[in-house]
């Protein structure tokens, strides 16, 4: 299904293929995989499995076009296509390092703790889309995915915590000294505010991982406590 090499019509889509992945990855000396595969870092590897995953489509239909009996596709499903491509590519991203996984938007993602997957890959689905739902969505992948910086790291865990400030102002929260005390991490340790009371010497590479995932899980917990978001007043 994914045909880059011989294919015309995605040849005619992408027009030069190694020019078409430096425009889109920034890398060079990668095309043809087969000449350039032994010297690629993860990095390279991550960053390719994800152009192909925004490229692929699912041969559907096929036509032999000479005596020669050469074939090519002329009908395409890219969705298919997709689906097939993340399927088969997760067996080995599963099992390479600590583990990743293709995920629908196109990023390779690290796989969360065995006790936590299941918190990340909960559908979160609210009547306030653009407030609660995507936002969640952007703050997982830039938090886990594999290349994320400890600044995507902040990024992400303050839009959790724009989430749930957001559900606070519906009054939307957790009960008693457990709702002081997110606010008080996002307000007291140099998340979305600056000032020298602050805590900022801290790992933020672990303290992090625990903000995320706690941020995470509450979110969870109240939108499972509340059917629907109530309309802005």
């Amino acid at each position: 299904y994914c045909e880059f090499a011989c294919n015309f019509k995605t040849k005619k889509k992408l027009g030069d293929v190694e020019q078409a992945i430096f425009r889109k990855t920034g890398l060079r000396d990668v095309w043809p995989f087969r000449e350039w595969i032994g010297t690629y870092s993860k990095e390279y590897i991550f960053t390719l499995i994800e152009f192909l995953y925004d490229n692929v489509s699912k041969p559907m239909l096929y036509e032999c076009t000479d005596y020669r009996c050469t074939c090519h596709s002329r009908s395409f499903n890219k969705l298919e296509g997709q689906n097939e491509f993340r399927k088969d590519i997760n067996v080995f991203l599963r099992k390479f390092e600590a583990g990743y996984r293709l995920g629908e938007e196109g990023y390779v993602l690290l796989i969360a703790p065995l006790e936590l997957e299941v918190l990340v890959n909960t559908e979160v689905s609210t009547d306030k889309e653009k407030e609660v739902d995507e936002r969640i969505k952007d703050a997982t992948n830039k938090y886990l995915k594999f290349d994320s910086t400890i600044s995507d790291k902040k990024d992400a865990v303050r839009t959790l915590g724009d989430v749930l400030e957001y559900l606070k102002q519906h009054n939307i929260i957790l009960e008693g000294q457990d709702n002081k005390d997110l606010f008080n991490i996002l307000n007291n340790f140099d998340l979305r505010h600056h000032n020298k009371i602050q805590h900022s010497e801290y790992d933020k590479e672990i303290w992090y991982e625990y903000f995320f995932y706690t941020f995470l899980s509450s979110i969870n917990f109240l939108l499972k406590q509340n059917d629907h978001i109530v309309d802005d007043k």
